[in-house]
């Protein structure tokens, strides 16, 4: 699991205790419920559902970075394949009191239809219900509630949901210093707790496509079936950052370069190329729900596979975190339009989120398809 930044670091470095104490309550709307039928899911922007907001809060800014410390939990821990977007749908208002207006009765299927980017058959919606922290002299705590909604949006049902509400305290030297470093720090902590505690009680998907886990998963669609495979094309890197750090160089022609390198250590024959065929841009949504007509477009840049890198994050948290770089990968047979193989990987360096090509149930090696 991916954990707290004060939970889990700032104890290491000055010694102290961080308690956490709280449960999940999960709803299981659909039964049975089958991780394998769940297809690719767009994560929705944090809702603030919290009914006596702290003014002082930058609710934005914390959304932001629980949202940072969800996607890794979906995409690597519970292995579905997922993006997040801003992209809220064809919706009147997407607010907490439309997703549940009482306990236990949520939106009409015709709202839920229109939830999020066209394309995508699935949606899950993350609420923060109650947010709060205190600091006195050097004891500071704070807790969150965080409820997550996964809805099918072909039937317009809610298949899943969990809630939790998390507590969590540091004292000594360790809460007043982390107050004094990031007044949102403690917050952050508890939203992030409590949304991956809630993602536990969210069955694993276990099939023999998917590859990896932990820090990176690979997609092995029919690249095994691609025995001619020996010249990708590697486009421009699609910029889908979901923050942007003044600390961090985005250097989208550097990560491109290491691609090239990862594919010829795999015995590709790998080459730049800029643009998306006809396309000088395209959106992270784009690519991850690309059909067939989007993946046929791409032969415009002169290959028969092509492999599109997407940024989803390039940043760098609180200075003693470090920084963190998450990378998503996509394969496309232009011939058919197919995406053959894709593939994502995070960490704290370059080198780590290219993992999903690196590994040996990543991106397979030529050798390995030419059997």
């Amino acid at each position: 699991m991916i954990k707290s930044k004060y939970a889990s670091l700032l104890p290491a470095l000055f010694g102290a205790a961080a308690l956490i104490s709280g449960c999940a309550s999960p709803e299981f709307i659909h039964k049975p419920f089958d991780p394998d039928k769940v297809g690719r899911i767009a994560v929705l922007p944090f809702l603030d559902g919290r009914q006596n907001p702290d003014k002082d809060t930058n609710f934005k800014t914390i959304a932001t970075e629980a949202t940072t410390f969800l996607m890794p939990e979906i995409k690597y821990k519970r292995k579905y394949l997922a993006f997040d977007t801003t992209d809220i749908g064809d919706v009147s208002e997407y607010s907490a009191h439309v997703i549940e207006p009482t306990k236990g009765q949520y939106p009409p299927p015709d709202y839920v239809k229109q939830l999020g980017p066209n394309r995508a058959k699935w949606v899950l919606v993350p609420v923060c219900d109650d947010l709060g922290r205190y600091n006195v002299v050097f004891y500071a705590g704070g807790s969150a509630k965080v409820s997550l909604y996964l809805f099918n949006k072909e039937t317009g049902e809610l298949w899943w949901k969990a809630s939790i509400k998390q507590s969590q305290s540091m004292g000594g030297l360790l809460g007043g210093l982390a107050d004094a470093m990031d007044r949102s720090g403690m917050e952050t902590a508890c939203l992030a707790q409590s949304e991956l505690k809630a993602m536990e009680t969210l069955p694993e998907v276990k099939n023999s496509v998917t590859k990896g886990g932990g820090d990176w998963i690979a997609q092995h669609y029919s690249i095994q079936s691609a025995s001619d495979m020996r010249r990708i094309a590697v486009t421009s890197v699609v910029d889908g950052r979901r923050r942007e750090s003044k600390k961090v160089d985005y250097e989208p022609q550097n990560i491109q370069f290491e691609i090239l390198k990862k594919l010829h250590d795999k015995d590709y024959d790998g080459y730049a190329v800029q643009g998306f065929g006809g396309q000088q841009s395209v959106s992270q949504a784009q690519v991850a729900l690309a059909d067939a007509t989007f993946g046929k477009s791409l032969a415009a840049v002169g290959a028969k596979y092509v492999l599109i890198p997407v940024a989803d994050d390039v940043s760098n948290p609180p200075e003693f975190i470090g920084k963190h770089y998450e990378l998503s990968f996509y394969l496309f047979n232009t011939e058919t339009g197919e995406l053959i193989w894709e593939g994502s990987s995070f960490g704290r360096s370059l080198g780590k989120a290219l993992l999903a090509l690196d590994k040996g149930d990543g991106l397979p090696r030529r050798k390995d398809l030419m059997k």
